[in-house]
């Protein structure tokens, strides 16, 4: 019984093994459709405006956010995003635009930007222009600005959320670009009081294939292992049943020769004796 329980078990980890396989087999088949580029819209989770006229101000309350370049006063915007909280950790980046909604515009009709990546951490609620945080690349390039008001507009900023995606996220900040002439441009921000128009960011990414998924294959090539010395052992106990059918057959061997023929030449000299003495009885009795 102990053998007929042991061989159950060991075609039912081999089974095991083999759906397991499958089905890893399977998962690695599925992934090619999570590859299909995917668009996704994120808001900004802080921003706020700072200004070379009051370097000491903080307006990460206002409404607005405004970027001007015009004789000796300079405001840019700070935004900051999410985007290694909205996205998976195996999304490859291949698009981003930054979008914001106008509501100002003075100075030239059209007017540089550039947005740059900011190197170190920043508080909504408590950066100003005397300790905003250092920049560093990438950039992108100079792109215009209209002066059209009630609009969405809208720059490709694909490098500096490709960096995020890979290391630190603290943001980028948009600023006049050098050179441009006079101009001030304010937008919506998050606390504009309408939820539509707070500052987006349109990502568009792809899955990679999953690195982890040939490793279930892995442990399916090991479970057979086991079931391999469980076989040599089976047939062990089937040779001792042949041993005993010869020891039975020993005892009739001995018994077979009879013993009834021993009395039989015993026998026959006595009647050849008492034959010839009564052939020589009355002969004697005659001398």
């Amino acid at each position: 019984m102990r053998q007929g329980r042991g061989s159950v078990w060991i075609v039912l980890l081999v089974l095991l093994s083999v759906v397991t396989f499958v089905g890893a087999a399977r998962g690695e088949r599925a992934t090619p459709h999570t590859l299909a580029p995917t668009e996704v819209t994120l808001h900004a989770i802080a921003d706020a405006t700072i200004s070379s006229a009051s370097p000491g101000t903080n307006y990460g309350t206002a409404t607005s956010l405004e970027v001007q370049s015009s004789g000796r006063t300079y405001k840019r915007a700070l935004l900051r995003f999410d985007v290694h909280g909205a996205l998976p950790a195996n999304a490859v980046i291949d698009s981003a635009r930054l979008e914001l909604f106008l509501t100002a515009s003075s100075g030239e009709p059209r007017a540089q930007f550039v947005a740059t990546n900011l190197l170190s951490d920043w508080s909504e609620s408590a950066v100003t222009w005397n300790d905003r945080p250092p920049t560093t690349g990438p950039s992108t390039m100079p792109f215009w600005v209209s002066a059209t008001l009630s609009q969405w507009q809208g720059w490709d900023v694909t490098p500096i959320v490709q960096a995020w995606n890979v290391g630190h996220e603290y943001g980028l900040v948009l600023r006049g670009a050098d050179g441009a002439p006079n101009f001030h441009r304010t937008f919506a921000s998050a606390e504009y009081g309408r939820g539509a128009y707070t500052p987006r960011l349109i990502v568009n990414y792809h899955l990679t294939r999953p690195t982890l998924t040939p490793t279930p294959s892995a442990t399916a090539r090991q479970t057979p292992t086991p079931t391999v010395t469980r076989v040599t052992r089976t047939p062990v106990p089937t040779s001792t049943p042949t041993q005993t059918p010869t020891r039975t057959g020993t005892p009739t061997v001995t018994r077979t020769p009879p013993r009834t023929p021993t009395p039989t030449p015993t026998q026959t000299p006595v009647t050849a004796a008492l034959a010839r003495r009564s052939q020589q009885g009355p002969q004697g009795r005659q001398k």
